[in-house]
């Protein structure tokens, strides 16, 4: 299992802003790297919320490269981003339940999915903005992930 820590900023915006802020960055950078994808999250947990209580999300993500498991572990810093501490492997199959071994004798059921379109922009300094269309359970809403390098903090608060 492969394990790395994730900065970013998450922000859910309304449909027609969403947009205009795509095309912004299109044309403010014509030449960065481009890339849509659709994904499949399924979301496990106890009944009970045993992990979101705990800050932690255990999904299993389809992608056309395949499926992975992933566990991330939520921590905040002082600022507007969020830091996770993720963990992932690949596997063959979305399960019913799954089994931790940080919790022995629990087991985590699929709770769920969501459906994701991402358009991912590979910008400057190692930021990569992801502007995500997600639909679950009959919603739909909007969102702007900004992932950056650690080490890149001020120059992805300076282009954000």
């Amino acid at each position: 299992m492969c394990a790395f820590v994730e900065t970013e900023y998450k922000r859910l915006m309304e449909r027609e802003a969403f947009y205009r802020l795509m095309a912004r960055i299109r044309a403010a950078f014509p030449d960065a790297p481009v890339k849509d994808a659709v994904q499949v999250n399924y979301y496990y947990d106890t009944a009970d919320g045993l992990l979101q209580a705990q800050d932690i999300t255990l999904r299993i993500r389809q992608t056309q490269e395949g499926l992975w498991l992933q566990s991330k572990a939520h921590f905040s810093g002082p600022e507007a981003y969020r830091r996770s501490q993720e963990r992932r492997c690949v596997i063959d199959s979305v399960p019913d339940s799954l089994k931790l071994k940080g919790f022995p004798g629990r087991h985590f059921f699929r709770q769920g999915s969501l459906v994701t379109r991402r358009t991912r922009f590979a910008l400057q300094d190692g930021l990569r903005l992801d502007f995500d269309v997600n639909f679950y359970e009959g919603i739909t809403d909007f969102e702007l992930e900004a992932e950056f390098r650690p080490d890149a903090l001020e120059q992805s608060r300076w282009l954000l």
